[in-house]
């Protein structure tokens, strides 16, 4: 039994340390905010995570599974030539926060170099998806690419452009989160319950 826990707590730590190294950008971000709210980012998805936290590299080529082909590829080229990157087909879909109504939620932490854009105004793309072309091009002139920290504290759907991330599980292991809370002295993570 304490051997199984040793491995665990092991596991555990290298995972967070990880994150650490690779997600620092994110995690400075987190750690050096005047705010005395929590700076989380969450991810929701119906893919499990195996032992409690998972690397993943996000799709190139998403396709929408709700949403309008054409109203996708519409807002797909406004953020290309806006942002210089397909935010709706090569971006990962995240809030800070508030956990995601979409799947099962984890904890969110993109690779150090990422990109990303939110709106001040929308919510959520489908959600308050716009049906037509004047809707479209008037809803997306709300998008920006600066002021993180406001974008997790809005709750509004925040998405990312990274080479991969991490979703780590919000009940089951929360010592991997506990951890990189020490290992960055961030508050945010090391008191974190769900």
């Amino acid at each position: 039994m304490r051997l199984k826990s040793y491995i665990s707590e092991n596991r555990d730590l290298r995972i967070a340390e990880t994150i650490s190294r690779e997600c620092s950008d994110i995690l400075s971000i987190s750690r050096h905010s005047p705010s005395k709210n929590t700076l989380v980012l969450f991810r929701g998805s119906k893919k499990p995570l195996l032992n409690g936290a998972q690397r993943y590299t996000p799709r190139q080529d998403r396709r929408p599974t709700d949403m309008p082909t054409e109203i996708h590829e519409m807002y797909d080229k406004l953020f290309y030539e806006k942002f210089g990157w397909h935010a709706r087909s090569e971006g990962v879909f995240a809030c800070g926060g508030k956990r995601m109504s979409y799947g099962k939620n984890a904890f969110f932490f993109p690779a150090n170099g990422f990109k990303f854009v939110w709106s001040p105004k929308i919510f959520d793309v489908y959600t308050s998806m716009y049906k037509t072309k004047e809707h479209v091009e008037e809803g997306f002139d709300s998008y920006i690419d600066a002021d993180l920290e406001r974008a997790i504290h809005s709750h509004k759907e925040i998405i990312f452009k990274c080479d991969f991330y991490w979703r780590v599980s919000m009940y089951d292991h929360l010592e991997i989160i506990h951890e990189i809370g020490k290992l960055n002295k961030n508050e945010h993570f090391t008191y974190y319950s769900p």
